[in-house]
């Protein structure tokens, strides 16, 4: 299990890095990554949650692969508060819907691969629209989930 958690490290670091890099957002405070459902945490900013999914109904088969990597379902989900996107201000539900396309971008199997090579496969499995969070005056959240398959170490 420990390799399943440095993977999710791994991808908290690559998604939270690339928003943050990313010159059409300005955010004077950063994107942070969390575990999802941490105790006590409620957003208070612009933040994306990581949460390794149950995946009893996707993988109903072994095979050989199963020796050698990792199935790893995980949603990844924004929570968007106002903020300003390519010099605009935006509302929390546009930050949520442009900040959830950036991290699909970042999925792009390529890409992902390219900066964390143990990745052998990366599928999107769906997304959800962008909903409001108590009421939506101060936040939104999209979540994207995603498949991995992941070489054992």
């Amino acid at each position: 299990m420990a390799q399943v958690y440095s993977f999710l490290e791994d991808m908290k670091k690559y998604i939270v890095d690339g928003l943050n890099a990313d010159a059409d957002i300005s955010n004077t405070y950063g994107i942070v990554g969390y575990d999802a459902n941490t105790k006590g945490h409620t957003p208070t900013k612009t933040e994306v949650q990581f949460q390794i999914m149950d995946n009893n109904e996707v993988e109903r088969y072994t095979s050989f692969e199963g020796a050698n990597v990792y199935y790893i379902p995980l949603q990844i989900t924004v929570w968007a508060f106002q903020m300003k996107l390519a010099g605009t201000m935006t509302s929390p539900r546009v930050a949520s819907i442009k900040l959830g396309d950036k991290i699909i971008k970042q999925l792009e199997a390529l890409k992902v691969v390219e900066a964390i090579p143990r990745v052998k496969r990366v599928r999107i499995m769906t997304t959800s629209p962008a909903m409001p969070f108590e009421g939506g005056d101060k936040a939104y959240t999209t979540a994207i989930r995603c498949e991995f398959w992941v070489a054992k170490q």
